[in-house]
């Protein structure tokens, strides 16, 4: 479950409701950007996986999974910097 990858799970109502708000569905990359960005803001654990992104939030887990394992490594971390900020602000209180 999604759900079981969000760091403090007394956030858990106001994370989903964000990211609810700011996926959409019908763009993969988009979406693992919004979860890129709650990563990168402390809120969700990097062990996230593209299954729970899918049953959750209803984008196609097997392109997300794509931009997803690019951005767990180092150099697609580094590849992903620029275009996170704007993304990790919106989990910011």
């Amino acid at each position: 479950r999604f759900v079981d990858f969000i760091v403090n799970r007394d956030e858990t109502e106001w994370i989903i409701g964000i990211l609810n708000n700011h996926i959409i569905k019908n763009r993969p990359k988009q979406a693992a950007l919004c979860v890129m960005g709650a990563i990168e803001a402390g809120k969700i654990s990097l062990d996230v996986t593209a299954p729970s992104i899918e049953r959750e939030f209803g984008v196609n887990g097997n392109s997300v999974k794509r931009h997803l394992t690019k951005y767990k490594s180092k150099v697609g971390r580094k590849r992903y910097e620029a275009d996170l900020n704007s993304y990790k602000t919106i989990f910011k209180k």
